[in-house]
């Protein structure tokens, strides 16, 4: 997630979209004090295996002493007392430390004037849906530790689907929905990403150089696993889910 305070945009992460690529080339354009929240895991792994480096350095705000932590970590002791896993709260903290990377409109809006942020343009990212569900599937696969092979990909990635898609595109749908009165956003189209990123550098007033093709994730998995692998019935049950249709729509994917 960024918000930049110098070019007056913020960049909403949805998942399974490219988004750590996007972001990457947008980090290139901030200046302090431009806030941009990373995945503490996933992407710095992915930088540093890409050895992949940005201008700006990760900054989550000034940090300022909580005195309302004092009560909270009093209560997080009881509980490590009485078994409970519960990690202590930092004494100094920024306003934007409780957010993470894939944070949406409506958690910022808790901390952040809804005014102020009808000044800023909003950039989020689509991807046809189908291609988007089957990566997140391969997402599944891989955090569940599932071994996939030639004899079970098939059955077990069209069974993460059929379980898991309404609740991922249920999840996924913050990230199509603002109010009214943010008059300017943009939803790059992750097939288009080079003539995308090129446009969106124009309207936020800053020079196109991504002369470094960075790979995406998504582009690491098995590629021959496609919509003609999913059964009917996942096509006719992801036809019926209202967010899945709305990308479908948004990005004029066909069905």
């Amino acid at each position: 997630m960024i918000i930049s305070f110098s070019k007056k945009f913020i960049f909403f992460r949805p998942k399974k979209v490219g988004s750590t690529t996007i972001e990457f080339f947008l980090s290139n354009s901030l200046v302090y004090p431009d806030i941009w929240i990373t995945d503490k895991i996933e992407d710095q792994y992915f930088y540093k295996k890409k050895k992949i480096k940005s201008k700006y350095n990760h900054f989550t705000g000034e940090k300022k002493f909580k005195f309302e932590n004092i009560f909270k970590n009093f209560l997080i002791f009881f509980k490590k007392f009485l078994g409970y896993k519960t990690q202590y709260k930092n004494m100094f903290m920024s306003k934007f430390d409780d957010l993470d990377t894939h944070s949406n409109y409506e958690e910022l809006s808790k901390i952040f004037e809804k005014k102020l942020l009808q000044n800023f343009i909003i950039i989020s990212v689509i991807r046809n849906p189908f291609e988007q569900v089957i990566s997140y599937a391969y997402h599944k696969a891989w955090q569940k530790r599932i071994n996939l092979n030639k004899k079970n990909e098939n059955k077990i990635i069209n069974e993460i689907i059929l379980k898991y898609h309404k609740k991922f595109f249920n999840e996924n749908r913050k990230y199509l929905e603002y109010p009214k009165n943010i008059k300017k956003k943009y939803f790059l189209k992750l097939e288009n990403l080079d003539s995308e990123l090129k446009k969106i550098s124009k309207i936020l007033g800053f020079k196109y150089n991504f002369k470094k093709k960075v790979q995406l994730r998504s582009d690491l998995r098995n590629k021959k696993f496609n919509k003609k692998n999913l059964t009917k019935e996942i096509i006719k049950e992801l036809n019926k889910n209202v967010y899945f249709k709305e990308i479908l729509q948004l990005g004029n994917y066909s069905k």
